[in-house]
């Protein structure tokens, strides 16, 4: 039971690190998002859309992202519900908003696959 609840909490803080992440990488001064991205994504992560995979490393992860910010400007993030964890797959889910400076709302389902605390899925 013990190592089933920590696992739980160790996706859990994934999942909020994840969304720091996010809301770091949307605001105007982003910081050290670079260095954040090391810390919590694998180099070879994945990043899957609508059953494509369309980055295959960080770095593409990166400039997936920043393009995508070029279009719709600087964003927040909203936590609809709760994040939902599946420590058998180490998978996290989570429900969120991205409230967007130029695009305005996009509802948003992520499942994140864990390895290691790693994030090496975003579907």
């Amino acid at each position: 039971y013990d190592v089933h609840v920590r696992k739980e909490a160790a996706l859990c803080a994934v999942a909020k690190r994840y969304v720091g992440f996010l809301e770091q990488f949307g605001a105007q001064d982003q910081g050290n998002v670079k260095e954040l991205m090391g810390s919590l994504f694998a180099s070879d992560c994945q990043k899957i859309v609508n059953g494509k995979t369309i980055t295959h490393t960080v770095d593409e992860l990166y400039n997936q992202m920043a393009k995508a910010k070029e279009v719709v400007g600087t964003w927040s993030v909203n936590i609809v519900n709760p994040v939902m964890v599946n420590t058998e797959t180490n998978t996290v889910v989570i429900h969120y908003e991205i409230l967007t400076q130029e695009a305005g709302t996009f509802v948003v389902m992520k499942f994140l696959t864990v390895d290691n605390g790693l994030v090496t899925e975003i579907n």
